[in-house]
């Protein structure tokens, strides 16, 4: 069995990502979320927008 381990990791937006035979796994702000995924780069453009949002919103107060 082939495993596919892919690791981004963005200082900027303080989350990492880990990709594992079919499943996303990415770290924010210290939590571990694991995410099923359709389409990769959906997935990815989701976590990024959803971790901007946190974080802009944060900023904000």
């Amino acid at each position: 069995m082939q495993l596919c381990i892919v690791f981004l990791s963005y200082q900027r937006l303080n989350i990492s990502f880990y990709y594992v035979s079919g499943k996303i796994l990415f770290r924010m702000l210290g939590v571990l979320y694991e995410k099923r995924y359709i389409c990769l780069w959906d997935e990815f453009r989701w976590a990024v927008t959803f971790h901007s949002s946190l974080h802009i919103t944060k900023q904000n107060f």
